[in-house]
C-alpha cells in the first residue's frame, strides 16, 4: 500500500508542478505582453484588439496538457528511482555515485525531458501544422518549412537557458539525496523545481506556443 502511495504521489506532484509551472508562466507572458502594450501606446489594429481580448487570461488547456506531462513525468521519475536503488542502492554519503548519476541526469536526461515537453507541448496545441509558425522558423535554401526547421529552433534557441538553469533544480536534489536528507524533502523538491518549470513554461509560450 505504501509503495503505491508513493507512485501515485509522485504522479501528482509531477503533474501539479508542470500544471502550476505553466500557469505562472502564462502569467508572467501576460503581464509582460500588457506592460509592453501600455508602453508602447499605440492604436490597436483589429487582430491586435483580438489578441488583447483572448490574452487576458491563462489558457486553461494549456495548463491541462501540461499537467498531463508531468503525470507522465511523475510516472516515469519514480520508476527511474526505483531502478536506482536497485542497480545503485542508496545515494547517501555515496559522494562519486552522486556525481556520476549527476551527470547522466545532465546530459541525457534533462535534455530528453526538455525535447520532449517542447515537442509534445508543441504538438498537442496544434502548431506543428501552423502556417505562421512553420514560416518563422524556414529550412533549406528554398525556405521549406518541416518539422526539422522547429526542432533545429528549439535545439539552438530555446532549449540552452532552461537546461542551463536545470543545475540549480538537480544539484540540490542529488545534494539532498547525499547528505539523506528525507524531512520535508517533497516540500524542498517542490519549492526548488516549481520556479524552473515556470521558465521552462515560459520559454514554450514565448519562443514557439
Amino acid at each position: 500500500m505504501a509503495a503505491r502511495w508513493r507512485y501515485v504521489k509522485s504522479a501528482l506532484v509531477g503533474a501539479s508542478l508542470w500544471g502550476i509551472g505553466d500557469f505562472l508562466g502564462q502569467s508572467y507572458n501576460i503581464h509582460k505582453h500588457r506592460s509592453k502594450r501600455r508602453m508602447q501606446n499605440k492604436m490597436l489594429t483589429e487582430r491586435s484588439q483580438i489578441l488583447l481580448e483572448t490574452d487576458n487570461e491563462p489558457n486553461k488547456q494549456y495548463v491541462v496538457e501540461s499537467s498531463l506531462f508531468g503525470l507522465l513525468v511523475g510516472f516515469a521519475a519514480h520508476h527511474y528511482q526505483r531502478l536506482l536503488i536497485r542497480t545503485c542502492g542508496t545515494l547517501y554519503q555515496r559522494s562519486i555515485l552522486c556525481f556520476f548519476l549527476l551527470g547522466i541526469q545532465q546530459m541525457v536526461w534533462t535534455p530528453l525531458l526538455l525535447l520532449s515537453y517542447f515537442n509534445s507541448m508543441t504538438a498537442a496545441r496544434g502548431f506543428f501544422s501552423n502556417p505562421s509558425l512553420m514560416t518563422a522558423h524556414t529550412a533549406g535554401a528554398q525556405g521549406r518549412h518541416n518539422v526539422w526547421s522547429i526542432q533545429k529552433h528549439i535545439i539552438e534557441n530555446v532549449m540552452p537557458t532552461p537546461l542551463l538553469t536545470s543545475w540549480f533544480v538537480f544539484c540540490p536534489l542529488f545534494w539532498f539525496a547525499y547528505i539523506g536528507r528525507r524531512r520535508c524533502a517533497t516540500v524542498l523538491r517542490v519549492a526548488i523545481a516549481l520556479p524552473w518549470c515556470s521558465s521552462v513554461a515560459l520559454a514554450q509560450h514565448r519562443e514557439l506556443v
